[in-house]
């Protein structure tokens, strides 16, 4: 077995096809890329040209080019790697978490939204919206008996008129109807607004 596979702990005789720089050390001393001259303990890793080649064979290094929030994602998860290495190492013994260390959060600066909404919520200027939270009216079309309905839907008459089980009774110049589409109207408190409230409020 000449390579070792850092992210899996297996040992290889061969290099994949295609494999991130970096991914896989020599366990073995080994010439690559006709010029460098590696020894045990050594990453294998792109020399610029894209490829790296053994002896006769050629296998390509895969791009690590990153976006600029994938690069500070990867930023902070080594941060967070390395100090809980160091805890580890202090630990003498003693269990550690393994969740992103507190002391994180200081090298952690909030964006300006995320500030202003932090000084919205410290001045309690949401609180106006639980005290006098907004409403909304939500109008539904239901079929409802006479004596219920108190106004009438736009396309009640033609409702009425396909819908012979909602006549009473039929007379030789009109229906006299049972039910009819009938509008109602009621109070909507799930308006936007209150729904962010609820959520802010929830997080907070």
């Amino acid at each position: 077995m000449i390579f070792l596979d850092r992210l899996t702990g297996g040992k290889l005789s061969e290099l994949p096809d295609a494999f991130l720089p970096g991914r896989y050390c020599l366990l073995k001393p080994l010439v690559v890329n006709g010029h460098s001259h590696l020894q045990p303990g050594d990453l294998l890793s792109d020399d610029g040209s894209g490829v790296i080649r053994i002896q006769d064979a050629e296998r390509q290094v895969r791009s690590t080019e990153q976006t600029d929030d994938e690069q500070a994602e990867s930023d902070l998860s080594a941060e967070a790697i390395v100090s809980i290495a160091g805890k580890l190492t202090h630990a003498q013994g003693a269990s550690v978490s393994p969740m992103l260390p507190a002391e994180m959060a200081a090298q952690c600066a909030l964006e300006e939204i995320e500030r202003n909404l932090a000084t919205v919520l410290r001045d309690g200027h949401l609180h106006s919206i639980s005290d006098r939270p907004r409403r909304d009216l939500r109008y539904d079309d239901l079929v409802a008996p006479v004596a219920r309905a108190r106004r009438l839907a736009t396309s009640a008459l033609s409702h009425l008129a396909s819908h012979s089980d909602c006549w009473q009774q039929r007379t030789l110049s009109s229906v006299q109807p049972r039910k009819v589409l009938a509008r109602f109207s009621e109070d909507d408190y799930a308006i936007y607004e209150n729904r962010l409230y609820k959520r802010l409020a929830g997080s907070a």
